[in-house]
């Protein structure tokens, strides 16, 4: 087993730390989004017929324009950089099941990562542990006293 220098350890498990809880912070706006997505779902799938003319949010970059009478809403949906295309309902949840795969797929990402980062740092952990553990024992054997603490 390879010696590592105490301190590179714990700033490398500090490190790891971080990265996880950044990464965790990520997956719960993710969720937001994926939730909003969802909602927005819902609302194309059951939305009324209207009475007026009116634009609704429908969260996570969807809109809605509704026009008096109309049978077949058209819903405004924000597809990235500002640009904002009129869709019917089919063509809506289309780009709503696709957003939400995206969510999922990063999600997905963001754990495999936070597993890996995981491992290594409990592998670190373990190793410097070890390591502790034979210089104890070694001064142990020379006469010296163990440390307490």
């Amino acid at each position: 087993m390879p010696e590592i220098n105490p301190q590179q350890a714990i700033a490398l498990i500090k490190q790891g730390k971080a990265q996880t809880e950044a990464m965790k912070e990520k997956e719960e706006e993710l969720n937001e989004k994926k939730e909003e997505v969802e909602q927005s779902k819902k609302t194309v799938k059951n939305f009324p017929k209207t009475k007026k003319d009116t634009i609704v949010p429908l969260g996570e970059g969807f809109f809605l324009k509704t026009e008096m009478g109309e049978e077949n809403p058209r819903f405004l949906v924000e597809v990235g950089a500002g640009v904002i295309l009129r869709k019917n309902s089919e063509e809506a949840l289309e780009v709503m099941e696709k957003r939400e795969k995206e969510i999922n797929d990063h999600i997905e990402e963001l754990n495999k990562n936070i597993q890996q980062i995981s491992q290594q740092t409990q592998k670190l952990r373990e190793t410097l542990q070890k390591q502790m553990q034979q210089q104890q024992s070694q001064g142990q054997e020379e006469g010296e006293l163990p440390i307490t603490g």
